[in-house]
């Protein structure tokens, strides 16, 4: 019986059936979205998981958990999958040709594992600062508005902004510039300048993030761009043979 969901699961078939299954579940989802634009609206604002569980209407998010767990599935026969092709078809005849389909594959895992992680763990939230009012995203890291810096169009509106933080940890303290395409990056999380609130005083808007699948997408990434190029690479080589 083992054997047999074994070959079920390493089985090229299965893999082609869970893409047709996760495509279905991704076109139920497109028609659920704009049916509920009020109830979705916060989805991108927090981890995915942190949100799911705040928002347990199981009528509206059943496809999200779905979903979820077919690509769990998916990722589950793709590591046999590529143990399989590692233990019983690599050879050294055409090596390069066949390492880097394996290689892709550990890559598409390395970002499967990013979302996992950034979904499970992160941390994404608003802040309105006002200047020289301290907050604590986290409480070993206090943050400071020092200076706040505005670029006015002739409306009087905000067209540009830059500000200037005292990050503290520990005893340890740093003052950077921040501006909304330069972020900072302090104490394992992510500082991004997302706007201005015109009130009686400018407050600035900043967005603290902690992403701690970003280095697993990244080197995901990386392997899926070293597969790919010797992948071509060694289909050329072979062509000219």
């Amino acid at each position: 019986m083992l054997n047999t969901l074994y070959r079920f699961l390493v089985s090229l078939s299965t893999v082609f059936w869970s893409f047709a299954l996760l495509l279905g579940l991704m076109l139920v989802g497109s028609l659920m979205l704009p049916e509920n634009l009020a109830f979705f609206s916060g989805i991108d604002d927090e981890p995915l998981f942190r949100w799911l569980l705040a928002n347990a209407e199981i009528t509206k998010v059943w496809w999200i958990w779905a979903l979820v767990a077919g690509i769990a599935w998916l990722g589950l026969s793709t590591v046999l999958c590529t143990l399989d092709f590692l233990r019983t078809r690599l050879s050294r005849v055409r090596f390069l040709l066949r390492v880097t389909p394996q290689v892709m594959h550990l890559g598409v895992l390395f970002v499967m594992l990013g979302h996992l992680l950034t979904g499970s763990y992160g941390f994404k939230t608003d802040y309105m600062v006002r200047k020289g009012d301290p907050i604590e995203p986290l409480e070993n890291i206090r943050l400071t508005l020092e200076n706040l810096d505005l670029t006015l169009d002739e409306l009087g509106l905000a067209a540009d902004w830059r500000a200037d933080l005292r990050l503290e940890e520990q005893g340890q303290s740093v003052t950077r510039q921040i501006r909304p395409a330069g972020p900072v990056y302090f104490g394992g999380l992510g500082f991004y300048f997302k706007s201005v609130a015109m009130e009686e005083e400018p407050v600035a808007v900043l967005r603290i993030c902690r992403d701690p699948g970003a280095p697993w997408a990244l080197a995901g990434g990386i392997l899926l761009i070293m597969g790919g190029t010797a992948f071509l690479y060694a289909r050329f080589r072979k062509s000219e043979a």
